[in-house]
């Protein structure tokens, strides 16, 4: 189950990278379902048979530039 979830936040994950480069360039917004991968992250890690990833379970948020950084781009446009 771990890595199918894995597996789905890195495809979210490559295609979030790419949404964002793409709105960064042509100077566009972009929207919050760009947390889905962050969330399939998180569940490939809480679901891993290891004791005490839940600590562990913002990382693929942290890493995926669709979840936080694009959250952080949506919050720095709206508030112009």
């Amino acid at each position: 189950m771990s890595m199918g979830f894995g597996l789905l936040w890195l495809i979210i994950a490559g295609n979030n990278a790419y949404t964002l480069w793409q709105a960064h360039h042509q100077h566009t917004s972009t929207s919050l379902t760009l947390f889905i991968g962050g969330v399939f992250g998180a569940l490939a890690v809480i679901s891993l048979p290891y004791p005490n990833t839940i600590y562990a379970c913002w990382l693929p948020m942290l890493l995926d530039v669709g979840c936080l950084p694009a959250a952080w781009k949506i919050y720095r446009q709206t508030g112009k």
